[in-house]
């Protein structure tokens, strides 16, 4: 602790000599150690302090009197060069005692020195970042001796020996290794950096006594910049898919071995062909190729992945540089320009006469013998079956199920008396499109097997309202075969030695309304196949109430049933429009017929028991004209599912898909349904059927010999 506080030998200890500390701060006469440590300045005079030497003054403040406080800090350049120039003289000049201070002022100057060190601080803070290229100017200030270091009073706060120890060890000193301590500023200064970057934690002052070339650089300092961001690449991550086939650790392995082999691949490639620049891989393509391969494969069937995954790989290995070469020019070529007949419908072309496709269309017939289960009706249901559903129709007392919204309703065929209504239970709310499955989506890290079913007339899921369309009534559908026949009988496809038309092959199609016998025909359209004419097209007045036309899918209006004329014989054949124009026949132009049976006669007196029937869902057609016919091509049984029945590919899908040919498109007008459109597509359908037919019978030997189909020897 007495290291640390001010040396008072040189004041008498107030105790006297009754003290007992062990080693007292103050003098003591009695003791002889006390005695040899009272500085020479001071000549044995108690009250005196002695001053500081002017070499060890600051350069920022003035000389300590009794008169008044400390200088301000001199802050010019031209006055520290003149305080350097008399620091300079002085060194030069024995030194001499300055007089002392009273012993009555030791609290002013303690006061004065702490105060003038809170100044120097702040003010070192402020200046040092701006000394700079000040500093480098000023010239080199004189180390100072050891006489001046022992004159330096121990009330500034800075701890040592005392005096007279300092002179007598600096008299046993050789003159070539004294060398003055050095102070705390040039410490710092001589271990700052090397990079000649000041460091602005060190705390400077204005006049340091360490020479200025060793504090500052001679040139201003430079700043480092910060080396250039490398470009990131693609990283070699697996991509995001509904459902992980391996998982992650696994889906990376496989990246990386990809990665290693387009690599290797490339290293190839520039070894023999190191003109061929455009097709070298930089590491961002090479990163991408391999992600997007492994990609695209874990985005299919996850069964699969590994098989998939496997044969990529192993290609890869396998490949040689020639063939790693086509595929890189394959990769790095233009893009073909888009063919501007993509969108065009197909034509086509069997390279048949229309007598040669009518034979081979009879060897791709469709029978439905065995499809009774599925709507078809192969024979008349039998009169105790009519009889049967007659009796239970008496029974149930006209009570349905709406085919729309499943209610339970009452249907009145000759009006209820109350209010004349055919139907009971209000209106009825439903959604008219089908449903369908939305694709498995992922959900907290699980994949749903399956995804929600929802509505395609509102995209909304099951259950989420009763319905986004509301009918003045409710409807339904009868499907039972001898209920059919109770309100029209079934008939087979009577002989004609006549036909009004000389084709052998016809498509039909039928469009049905709601009445309250179910559902009945209301328009009725045929075409002869291939040519695609149109040899009849007419309305049809059904034989119960109408209840609803169905004119979103019918096409059929009111207005159109009240303004037809009633049909008047057959006309001269429509021909068929050029694929890809739209000369739809409208109902409002077509002419009307009494009855369903009526309509049935009209298609009798054009075909034969030998002539094929061509349409797309033709149980409900038939059921609808109550037509039995022995020879039918069903373009849903020709284009069956991977399922088979009774899932069913629709007609406007497969004219997309085999035809280019877009049908039944909702324009906005509210039409609906064209039933010559959809006749026409069903042949077009059967004649890429039979262009298939007859390449295949070629392959096994078939040939063409004056018009004449020729089987192999």
């Amino acid at each position: 602790m007495a290291a640390t506080l001010p040396n008072l030998k040189h004041l008498p200890c107030p105790a006297g000599p009754a003290c007992t500390a062990f080693k007292c701060l103050f003098g003591h006469a009695d003791r002889p150690d006390d005695s040899q440590n009272i500085p020479p300045e001071s000549n044995g005079e108690v009250g005196t302090i002695p001053q500081p030497p002017a070499s060890k003054k600051r350069s920022f403040e003035s000389p300590v009197t009794a008169d008044g406080p400390l200088a301000k800090r001199v802050k010019s350049s031209t006055n520290l060069q003149s305080q350097s120039d008399s620091s300079k003289q002085t060194s030069q000049q024995p030194l001499k005692p300055e007089p002392a201070v009273p012993v009555a002022n030791i609290a002013t100057y303690t006061a004065s020195v702490s105060k003038s060190e809170a100044l120097l601080q702040q003010s070192q803070s402020k200046s040092l970042d701006g000394l700079g290229s000040n500093v480098a100017s000023l010239p080199a200030q004189p180390k100072p001796s050891i006489a001046s270091v022992q004159r330096v009073p121990s009330l500034l706060g800075k701890p040592g020996p005392a005096s007279s120890n300092l002179s007598s060890a600096a008299s046993n000193i050789p003159a070539t290794r004294q060398k003055p301590p050095r102070s705390r500023l040039e410490s710092r200064a001589s271990s700052a950096p090397s990079s000649g970057v000041l460091p602005k934690t060190i705390k400077q002052p204005a006049t340091s006594t360490a020479p200025a070339s060793k504090l500052v650089p001679k040139s201003p300092p430079v700043p480092l910049k910060a080396p250039p961001r490398p470009q990131k690449g693609a990283l070699l991550t697996p991509k995001t898919v509904a459902a992980d086939p391996i998982g992650f650790a696994g889906r990376l392995k496989v990246i990386q071995m990809l990665h290693a082999e387009l690599i290797r691949l490339d290293g190839l490639l520039r070894d023999t062909h190191s003109t061929r620049i455009e097709l070298f891989l930089s590491q961002d393509e090479a990163n991408k190729m391999a992600v997007d391969i492994e990609g695209t494969v874990a985005a299919g069937p996850s069964n699969v992945y590994r098989n998939i995954v496997g044969a990529r790989l192993s290609g890869y290995k396998k490949m040689i540089t020639e063939a790693w070469l086509k595929e890189r020019e394959l990769a790095k070529a233009p893009p073909k320009p888009k063919d501007d007949d993509g969108n065009q419908p197909k034509i086509i072309d069997t390279g048949l006469t229309p007598e040669q496709e009518v034979f081979i269309a009879g060897l791709i017939e469709t029978p439905i013998r065995d499809l009774a289960q599925y709507g078809y009706v192969p024979t008349p249901p039998s009169e105790a079956d009519v009889a049967k559903a007659s009796a239970a129709m008496a029974m149930s007392q006209g009570w349905e199920k709406c085919d729309r919204c499943e209610q339970r309703f009452q249907v009145f065929p000759d009006r209820r008396l109350e209010d004349g209504s055919h139907t009971s239970g209000g209106s009825c709310t439903h959604h008219y499109g089908r449903l369908y499955w939305t694709s498995p989506v992922s959900t907290a890290g699980k994949t749903r097997a399956k995804g929600d079913r929802k509505f395609r007339c509102c995209n909304q899921a099951v259950g989420d309202s009763p319905g986004c369309t509301t009918k003045e009534c409710h409807v339904f559908k009868v499907t039972d075969t001898p209920r059919l026949a109770h309100v029209l009988p079934f008939v087979e496809t009577p002989p004609n030695e006549a036909p009004a038309t000389d084709a052998k092959a016809v498509c039909f199609d039928c469009e049905m309304c709601y009445t309250v016998n179910g559902i009945e025909l209301v328009r009725l359209t045929a075409t002869a196949w291939p040519s695609g004419a149109i040899i009849l097209d007419v309305l049809v007045q059904p034989q119960g109430a109408i209840l609803d036309l169905n004119s979103r899918y019918s096409g059929v209006f009111p207005q159109d049933m009240a303004n037809a004329q009633p049909w008047d014989g057959f006309e001269e054949p429509i021909a068929a429009p050029i694929p890809g124009n739209v000369t739809a026949v409208r109902s409002s132009q077509l002419k009307i017929v009494s009855s369903p049976a009526a309509a049935r006669e009209l298609l009798f007196a054009l075909i034969t028991p030998d002539t094929l029937l061509i349409g797309h869902g033709l149980e409900n057609d038939l059921n609808a004209t109550r037509i039995i016919h022995p020879k039918i091509i069903d373009t849903v049984l020709l284009y069956p599912t991977r399922g088979g029945l009774p899932s069913r590919m629709g007609l406007k899908v497969l004219a997309s898909t085999h035809l280019n040919r877009k049908i039944q498109v909702d324009d906005g007008t509210g039409q609906g349904h064209d039933s010559a459109e959809d006749a026409r597509a069903s042949g077009e359908l059967v004649r890429v059927k039979v262009r298939e037919k007859w390449i295949s019978m070629q392959a096994k030997g078939w040939r063409l010999k004056d018009g004449e189909f020729v089987a192999p020897p």
